[in-house]
C-alpha cells in the first residue's frame, strides 16, 4: 500500500477525525459483486474494493487509484454514485472500531475480464467473514442495483480514464 503519510500518523488523524470513504462496487455481467479479501493492521476479512480521499483528490482520481491498485488496472464502466453510508466509530454492530467514516458508493461494471485477486460473489450470498461494516454497504447496492435495473440513469462523463 502507499502511504499518503507516515502510518503512524496516518492511523492517529484517522483515529480523530471523520474520514471519506469512497466504495467501487464492481458487477460482472450476472450482478455478482467483486469483493477482496483484505488481512492488514485494521481490518481482515472480505471488502468491497474502496479507499479513503487524499487531501486535494477528486472523487474520479480516487477511483482510479482504486482501479490500479485493487482491480489491477482492470477496465470498468462509469461509475453510479448510488448513495452513502455514515459509520461512526466505536464497538457497536454498525460501527467501525478504528475510524468513523462517511462512504460514498458507486456502482459500477467490468468491461473486461476482471485481472485481480478478489471473487465474485452473489450479493444475496456473500463469503463468511465480511469485514463487519460492509454489510450495511450490502444493502445499499443490492437496492442501488434493483433501482437502476428498473430505471437506468443517464451518466456523464465521471470516472471516464
Amino acid at each position: 500500500m502507499e502511504w499518503p503519510l507516515d502510518r503512524d500518523v496516518f492511523y492517529a488523524l484517522v483515529k480523530s477525525v471523520a474520514t471519506v470513504g469512497i466504495e467501487c462496487a464492481v458487477l460482472d455481467s450476472v450482478d455478482r459483486l467483486l469483493m477482496i479479501y483484505r488481512r492488514d493492521r485494521e481490518y481482515v476479512g472480505w471488502h468491497i474494493p474502496g479507499t479513503i480521499l487524499r487531501n486535494a483528490e477528486s472523487i474520479s482520481d480516487a477511483i482510479r487509484r482504486i482501479r490500479t491498485k485493487e482491480l489491477n488496472g482492470t477496465v470498468i464502466s462509469a461509475p453510479i454514485n448510488i448513495g452513502w453510508v455514515e459509520t461512526t466509530r466505536g464497538t457497536g454492530p454498525d460501527q467501525d472500531p478504528n475510524r468513523h467514516v462517511i462512504s460514498l458508493i458507486f456502482l459500477t461494471r467490468l468491461k473486461q475480464t476482471y485481472l485481480g485477486q478478489g471473487k465474485f460473489f452473489d450479493i444475496d450470498n456473500p463469503p463468511r467473514g465480511i469485514i463487519n461494516t460492509h454489510y450495511r454497504l450490502l444493502r445499499l447496492i443490492k437496492d442501488g442495483l434493483l433501482k437502476i435495473n428498473k430505471h437506468p440513469p443517464i451518466v456523464s462523463g465521471v470516472g471516464k480514464s
